[in-house]
């Protein structure tokens, strides 16, 4: 393994993607990467015309961030799932945070916590189609309306000298108007909104962050598509579908040895 920490130290990683509960820690200096889980994307309107929902959304993220624990102690690490796309007419339920407990007691309490999606996305109306979900700290998502829907808005924000680049859901379309595309900063071909078919508005793509990449949004009639990767939402279904599911979080643990 290439060598990079003076003396001669090799750099160890571990990663979960999956809950462990009583993971031994080996070494006092930890550095954490990763990200909480993204939501589903909200339901089309539940009739026939009828706007799309918006899209799913995006969880917080972290890299390489230190933290002390004692060598040898159990740490508890929980892993989020994404949230299940909503059905015609409802929102996604809360995603979850990533959680690593038992680290030393001036971190929160002995806990890191990476934050999952925050606003949720809405459903699609008679007219106006869905807002798009947030992300902590930025507010939600695009606001939906009774024309074609808005991409979501682009945040960054630093952690430690870190920069990341999180996209905000995209809305959902009105009554016989397409959904809003992913704000393409991340991707050279960002996922798509779904295209009204008749009066069937189509759905917003989901919100996305540094690990993953939110679902299109479904075409009118359609489910929305789920995010792939991690921490990214679900696209929102189409006029009489149902959203996409979000994505999982991880974490990632690198270490000196």
């Amino acid at each position: 393994m290439a060598q990079f920490w003076p003396g001669g130290a090799d750099l160890r990683v571990a990663r979960f993607e999956a809950t462990v509960l009583g993971w031994v820690a080996p070494a006092e200096r930890l550095f954490i990467s990763g990200c909480g889980a993204g939501s589903g994307g909200a339901g089309g309107h539940t009739a026939n015309p009828g706007g799309g929902g918006g899209g799913g959304s995006p969880a917080w993220a972290a890299e390489m961030i230190p933290v002390s624990v004692e060598r040898g102690a159990l740490l508890d690490i929980v892993i989020p799932s994404g949230t299940a796309g909503a059905v015609a007419g409802a929102t996604p339920s809360s995603p979850g945070s990533a959680t690593i407990v038992g680290l030393r007691d001036g971190i929160e309490g002995g806990i890191f916590r990476i934050a999952g999606g925050s606003t949720l996305p809405s459903a699609g109306g008679v007219t106006n189609g869905g807002n798009g979900g947030g992300v902590v700290a930025f507010g939600p998502g695009a606001v939906g309306g009774s024309g074609a829907g808005p991409q979501g808005s682009i945040d960054t924000f630093g952690i430690r000298g870190n920069t990341f680049v999180v996209g905000r859901g995209a809305a959902g379309g009105g009554a016989s108007n397409g959904g809003g595309s992913s704000t393409g900063r991340m991707y050279s071909n960002a996922p798509s909104g779904g295209a009204a078919v008749s009066t069937q508005g189509g759905g917003g793509a989901g919100g996305y962050g540094p690990y993953g990449r939110g679902g299109p949004g479904g075409p009118g009639g359609a489910n929305g598509s789920p995010a792939t990767g991690y921490g990214s939402g679900g696209g929102g279904g189409g006029c009489q579908g149902d959203g996409g599911n979000g994505a999982p979080g991880f974490i990632e643990i690198a270490w000196f040895e």
